[in-house]
């Protein structure tokens, strides 16, 4: 009986890590994502949201808990406001194609976020770390994949040739496809595991992770990786207390060797970041030009015109900005600030960011703890700040499978350690008084 229950929960961890992790990254970038898009109907990010459903109605007992806890409370505003939103979006007169097609591309996450969470609300610390253990083994083999496939030996089924890119004159090998999915997650955890034990292979996973960054030569995934980074770093310098201060010595000794190391070895992406940086600071941010400016022109726009028919507050709904085939800021992914005020208003923003206010807070107040309950509140707030800063970017407030889920199963995962600690308690004053 044991035994068919574990082989149970086994079956069932599979499929969510098979919907979680290995759908979202196009089975690691080695099936091509066009085998399941269908023109306006169908793609994976509507496949893995498809798979989270389920969840709901066999996890449905978990909702109860989730609603005693305040950020369980706050995405389930943020669940009912974009079903409201999407319903009214037909009664305005969208098209049913319409409106899905705009509501799946992103706006619909925070309801497979709840489905998720009412999975791991209905399973011990155990079957949580399992899950994460395997996620992390996958996203450990993405990044190896990804280096192959950037030294040109094309395993990705979607990429068979090198992707170059030229900037005042620096050409390098530059390819975004088969990044790693929810690399801020993996880094953090890899970053833990090498200060809990610094052995060769977490040393390597970190650091080859930051190399990834490095060669994707792309300044917001290095800006974000960079503020994270340092957050933790400094934060462990200040608090020698933690017991990590040694550790984090080794870890920035490291770093320094590395970064050396990598710039030595890939000085042609060295120099084009360089140029590129140099060009944002120096002439972009000064004369409101290049891509930075654009995006904020987007947020500019969509601002202007939901104040013209006066949708200011709960937007225009899920429809986009043009004709049909017409991707702009809505559709096109340039920033998410735009299409959200658009479509949800002040308001769905508002309600999008409440809840990662409250885990930057809850964060804060998990400083003052020790061991995994202040890294994680640590980690919540570095990669908050982290993907926060460059806002016209950020994907936080937006995919709330990317980031949010994520900070909900950390909470969820200390509340049961908290409960397992009080149990462990309870059974040793019942031993001290037999």
């Amino acid at each position: 009986m044991v035994s068919t229950t574990l082989s149970k929960n086994k079956v069932v961890d599979t499929y969510i890590v098979i919907s979680l992790f290995l759908i979202p990254s196009s089975f690691l970038g080695l099936i091509s994502y066009r085998v399941f898009y269908i023109p306006g109907l169908f793609d994976l990010r509507l496949l893995s949201w498809l798979l989270a459903m389920p969840l709901l109605f066999v996890c449905w007992r978990s909702l109860h808990g989730i609603t005693r806890t305040y950020p369980g409370r706050l995405l389930i505003i943020l669940v009912l406001f974009v079903l409201i939103r999407f319903i009214v979006s037909l009664f305005q007169g969208i098209p049913f194609r319409e409106a899905f097609t705009v509501f799946r591309m992103g706006f619909n996450t925070p309801i497979s976020c709840l489905a998720f969470l009412c999975f791991f609300n209905s399973i011990d610390n155990y079957r949580i770390r399992r899950i994460f253990k395997w996620a992390f083994v996958l996203f450990t083999i993405n990044l190896v994949l990804y280096f192959i496939n950037y030294l040109g030996l094309g395993i990705y089924d979607n990429i068979k040739e090198i992707t170059e890119e030229t900037h005042q004159g620096i050409t390098i090998t530059r390819n975004l496809s088969g990044y790693p999915v929810y690399f801020p997650l993996f880094f953090v955890i890899s970053f833990y595991l090498t200060l809990l034990s610094f052995r060769p292979l977490t040393i390597l996973i970190t650091l080859f992770s930051l190399f990834i960054v490095y060669i994707s030569a792309t300044r917001n995934f290095i800006f974000t990786s960079l503020i994270t980074l340092s957050i933790i770093l400094f934060f462990y310098i200040l608090k020698r207390k933690s017991g990590f201060f040694k550790r984090v010595l080794q870890i920035i000794i490291s770093l320094v060797f590395f970064f050396i190391i990598v710039v030595s070895l890939k000085n042609d992406v060295y120099q084009f970041l360089k140029v590129k940086f140099d060009t944002t600071i120096k002439v972009e941010l000064k004369e409101n030009t290049g891509t930075y400016a654009y995006r904020t022109r987007l947020i500019e726009t969509s601002i202007q015109e939901v104040e013209s028919t006066g949708d200011i507050i709960f937007g225009k709904g899920y429809t986009r900005f043009g004709k049909r085939g017409s991707y702009k800021f809505v559709l096109g992914g340039d920033t998410l600030v735009a299409p959200v005020i658009f479509c949800e208003g002040y308001l769905g923003l508002a309600i999008r960011i409440v809840p990662i206010f409250y885990f930057l807070f809850w964060g804060l107040k998990r400083l003052r703890a020790s061991g995994v309950n202040q890294y994680i509140g640590l980690a919540m707030v570095a990669v908050v700040i982290g993907s926060s800063v460059n806002y016209v970017q950020t994907t936080i407030f937006f995919n709330y499978i990317e980031y949010m889920l994520y900070f909900f199963v950390a909470h969820r995962y200390l509340v049961n350690l908290e409960g397992e600690e009080e149990l462990m308690e309870e059974v040793r004053n019942l031993a001290a008084t037999t």
